[in-house]
């Protein structure tokens, strides 16, 4: 009997084409991007730090992030835990401790289990077995014989069959339906040379055509010519078939060798690791039996067929993501070029700080002392910045008023600060050489405000924002937590005067709230003042940056600058766009003269 491929059809009634669909359901080039959808992490949302989702976009963090895990998986991981800070202080300190517990050579394992990811991820891509069409041909379904497909030996002997023997005993078979009669006379002893019985069936052949009508004839012929068509027809469709699962066969058994070596190598790195190590970034982990596989497809089939069997398998995943997160944490804490540092915490708990003066006195005087220590940043960097970055220490015992003219590193500054934030509030670590925090509950920002088209103006906009920082930087202070916000040029839409009015009002009602610390960029001088005066100086602190004049050509409107990125204290009223943009496109004489009258309508200029 001929053996053919079924025909399949889509939802639509259109027929499948089979080798379209086997490249479709085979390729893994693309598999990883579905490891998000089908690897979920419990987060700490119950002590998660409020950021507002703005400063993701402008902390440039994700690229960096994700480049830093040996695995597609511990990318996606690790960029969820920097978006979910925490003011867990024990939690933080359990991540921390948890460098200590890998082995040195993780990294190269993660490596290895990186090439074989694609396969591990290609697994969840597949659908069910009775819809993978054409994989699922090499898997029996008949009752009984369906038993082999979990048994390595028998279903490769039945793949032998499929792909090696029966295409051709269909080649023969009109061959044995010829001879069988001749063999069965030879049997009875009835002796005649297959010569003889060939040329008795060519004459019977012929006979059986002769007879009848010139129509008979025809019909007769065109029958044998269609059955012969038709049989070599089957042939080449029985051939192709087999070239086609052979095809299948390789790849899926180069997969499911992918498949088995992530997952013996997963387990093997996971036996060497504490359990807790795990569970600092994955806090809903419980250590599973050892998974053991069917060898070849026999374990494929049974990955498709158990549900409990890809539970084991997600699992793995997850702990093999979190040990890469950490692996990635400890690889910025040890290497030389990022610089960076364990964080000491200036309080035990910062979720109970509100609550410690109601407990006793000995409480109370710790949670003084405690106060007294100052978020400190020593020799900080950004961690995305390269090596050889100038690096400037902070002290946050009382709000930064940072000034200084464009391009000297304000913003910079601001965001290294904002990111060793997040570092610390995530992994334990800084961009630093020493590092001493109070956890805040809160990273607030006033960066990148845009108008809304046909709803606010830019400077609705803006104030809009400066209402909603005041309205939760009040909650934050009601409830004795800590909160830090990051200003980059305040209202700055807004005409100079009533924008410094504006600023000034709301950068010192929030910067006097109990736990509030604020870091403003400003090129309005006047918010200078608030470091100054006697009533705010206790409050806040001026820092500063600055640029160097090296080439000073007034004739020819030629000016040159050297920027140093160092902080120094005090205010800047250094005023210098309109000289930095002497090498632009805007015409000499335009810049000369609004020169000119920027030194007369601003006598306290300093180039």
């Amino acid at each position: 009997m001929m053996h053919r491929t079924p025909k399949h059809f889509d939802i639509y009634g259109n027929e499948i084409d089979t080798k379209e669909r086997a490249n479709a359901l085979l390729d893994s080039t693309t598999s990883t991007n579905i490891i998000p959808e089908i690897i979920s992490f419990e987060y700490n949302e119950k002590n998660k730090v409020n950021v507002i989702d703005s400063l993701w976009e402008d902390s440039g963090l994700e690229t960096w992030a994700k480049s830093q895990p040996a695995t597609r998986g511990g990318s996606h991981h690790i960029w969820n835990i920097i978006k979910t800070p925490t003011y867990d202080i024990e939690l933080l300190k359990k991540r921390q401790n948890a460098l200590h517990t890998l082995p040195e050579n993780i990294t190269d394992d993660l490596k290895t289990l990186s090439a074989y990811e694609k396969d591990i991820a290609w697994l969840f891509t597949l659908p069910p077995l009775k819809e993978a069409y054409p994989i699922n041909i090499l898997f029996p379904t008949l009752p009984i014989l369906n038993s082999i497909n979990k048994l390595p030996y028998f279903l490769t002997v039945f793949h032998i069959y499929r792909i090696s023997i029966m295409p051709w005993f269909n080649l023969i078979s009109p061959l044995v339906t010829i001879l069988s009669p001749w063999y069965y006379l030879k049997k009875m002893n009835i002796h005649m040379s297959l010569k003889t019985y060939l040329s008795a069936m060519w004459r019977g052949i012929v006979m059986s055509l002769s007879g009848g009508g010139g129509s008979h004839k025809f019909m007769r012929a065109l029958s044998i010519i269609l059955y012969i068509g038709l049989y070599i027809y089957g042939i080449i469709q029985t051939f192709e078939t087999a070239s086609m699962l052979h095809t299948i066969r390789k790849n899926l058994t180069e997969k499911m060798e992918n498949i088995s070596k992530f997952v013996a190598i997963s387990q093997k790195i996971i036996k060497v690791i504490p359990e807790e190590t795990i569970k600092v970034y994955c806090h809903d982990y419980t250590t599973r039996k050892e998974l053991i596989l069917p060898e070849g497809l026999a374990g494929l089939y049974t990955i498709m067929t158990e549900k409990p069997i890809q539970g084991m398998i997600l699992s793995l995943m997850r702990a093999i993501y979190s040990i890469d997160v950490c692996a990635s944490v400890k690889n910025l804490l040890y290497n030389k070029n990022t610089k960076c540092c364990k964080v000491v915490y200036a309080e035990n708990n910062a979720e109970n700080n509100a609550n410690n003066a109601e407990t006793n006195n000995v409480n109370t005087n710790n949670n003084r002392k405690n106060n007294n220590i100052a978020t400190k940043f020593v020799k900080m960097g950004h961690i995305i910045l390269p090596e050889n970055q100038i690096r400037n220490s902070v002290s946050l015992k009382k709000s930064l008023i940072i000034t200084g003219p464009n391009a000297a590193g304000k913003t910079t500054y601001v965001r290294g600060i904002c990111t060793n934030y997040i570092l610390a509030q995530t992994f334990g670590i800084a961009c630093a050489s020493k590092a001493t925090i109070h956890p805040v509950h809160a990273i607030g920002s006033f960066i990148r405000i845009s108008d809304e088209l046909g709803k606010l103006s830019l400077f609705e906009a803006e104030a809009k924002r400066c209402a909603e920082l005041i309205k939760q930087a009040e909650k934050i202070a009601e409830a004795g937590k800590k909160a830090i916000y990051f200003l980059d040029e305040p209202m700055h839409s807004t005409p100079p005067i009533e924008g410094t009015a504006t600023s000034i009002a709301v950068i010192e009602h929030i910067g006097k709230l109990p736990g509030i610390k604020l870091l403003v960029t400003t090129h309005y001088h006047d918010i200078i003042k608030l470091g100054t005066d006697k009533s705010t100086q206790g409050i806040f602190t001026n820092v500063s940056v600055e640029a160097k004049l090296i080439e000073n050509d007034i004739e020819n409107c030629n000016y040159k600058y050297e920027f140093p990125y160092k902080i120094k204290k005090g205010p800047s009223v250094q005023c210098i766009a309109l000289e930095l943009l002497s090498d632009k496109d805007l015409p000499k004489k335009i810049i000369k003269r609004a020169i000119e009258v920027k030194n007369k309508i601003y006598p306290v200029l300093l180039n």
